[in-house]
């Protein structure tokens, strides 16, 4: 996913940090899945 923040001029702390738990908990379950893939046969 991308997100295009061009105009944006301002994110609260609250709205930071849910966009940061956000990257973090995708960006583990992708590489939990990369994981998955790997130990399955094709």
């Amino acid at each position: 996913m991308e997100l295009d923040l061009t105009g944006l001029r301002h994110v609260d702390h609250a709205c930071e940090m849910a966009l940061a738990t956000w990257t973090e908990r995708h960006n583990a379950v992708v590489k939990r899945g990369a994981a998955i893939e790997e130990r399955v046969p094709a």
